[in-house]
C-alpha cells in the first residue's frame, strides 16, 4: 500500500475487463473494518467549539462534521483558523481512539488481494484521517494501488473531489469503475460521478438505506462482491441484495 496521494500508480497493463470494470475505489470504515466511533460525540465537541466562538449550533446542525468545522470556520473569516484547529484535533482525537477499538472485517482483506491478483486497479477512500487508518491496519499492509484519506484532498466525500482523485491517480474513467461502500454517502459520491455503485451490508445502513439511495447492487460484504467480479459478473442496473 502507498500511504500518500503523490504516490501514485498506472492501471496495471492488461488490467481486468472483466464486465469493462477497470477499477474499484472502496470505503474504508464499514466496508474494510469495523470501527466503533462515536459521532455523537465528535459533533459534541464541535458544537462546544463553536459556541466559544459565538456561532450557534443550530446554525450547522444538518451538515455533518467535517463539513460543520470548515462551514464554522469560513463564518469566523480569519479568526476562524484557531476554531478549525481546536475542532479538528479534537476530531482526529476521538477518532484515534476508535480506531484502537477497531477491527478488519472477516473475508475484506483477502477479496482486497484476489481482486489485485485479478488485475482490477484499487483505491481506498475515507473521511478518516491517515493516522487512524493506520493504528486499525495494525501494521498490515492495505491491499490497494492508493489510500487518499481526508488528509490528502481538500474536498471529502462525497464531495466528488474525493472520487475524481482517486480515478486520476487510477487512471481510470468512471465509467470502468466501480465504487464500493458501506453508507448512503458512498453511494451518492459514486453516483455524482455517474460510476457504477455497490452497497456492502457490512456497516451502518440498511438495505433500504442503499436502495434509496441508489445503489446498483448491495451484496452481504466485499468477499461476496470480489467473487461475482472474478467469475466475470458485473452490476449494470439496480438489484436486490444477495
Amino acid at each position: 500500500m502507498r500511504r500518500s496521494q503523490h504516490s501514485t500508480k498506472d492501471a496495471r497493463a492488461g488490467g481486468s475487463a472483466l464486465g469493462g470494470v477497470k477499477a474499484l475505489i472502496f470505503d474504508f470504515d464499514g466496508t474494510i473494518a469495523a470501527v466503533p466511533h462515536d459521532f455523537d460525540a465528535m459533533r459534541r465537541d464541535v458544537v462546544r467549539a463553536a459556541a466559544r466562538c459565538g456561532v450557534e449550533g443550530r446554525r450547522f446542525k444538518r451538515l455533518r462534521i467535517i463539513e460543520a468545522i470548515e462551514y464554522v470556520a469560513a463564518i469566523l473569516g480569519p479568526g476562524g483558523e484557531g476554531f478549525r484547529a481546536q475542532a479538528a484535533a479534537s476530531t482526529r482525537r476521538r477518532e484515534i481512539e476508535a480506531a484502537r477499538k477497531g477491527r478488519l472485517i472477516p473475508g475484506a482483506m483477502a477479496a482486497l488481494k484476489r481482486l489485485r491478483t485479478a488485475g482490477f486497479s484499487i483505491a481506498v477512500i475515507t473521511r478518516n484521517c491517515e493516522e487512524a487508518v493506520a493504528i486499525t491496519m495494525r501494521g498490515r499492509e492495505l491491499p490497494c494501488d492508493i489510500l487518499l484519506t481526508r488528509d490528502h484532498v481538500k474536498r471529502v466525500k462525497p464531495h466528488p473531489q474525493h472520487l475524481r482523485r482517486a480515478l486520476s491517480r487510477l487512471n481510470a474513467r468512471p465509467g470502468q469503475s466501480i465504487m464500493v461502500g458501506d453508507h448512503p454517502i458512498d453511494i451518492e459520491a459514486g453516483k455524482a460521478l455517474k460510476m457504477r455503485t455497490v452497497g456492502v451490508l457490512t456497516g451502518s445502513a440498511g438495505r433500504k438505506q442503499l436502495e434509496q439511495a441508489g445503489a446498483d447492487l448491495i451484496v452481504p460484504n466485499v468477499g461476496a462482491l470480489a467473487r461475482m467480479l472474478l467469475m466475470g459478473f458485473c452490476p449494470q442496473g439496480r438489484m436486490r441484495a444477495r
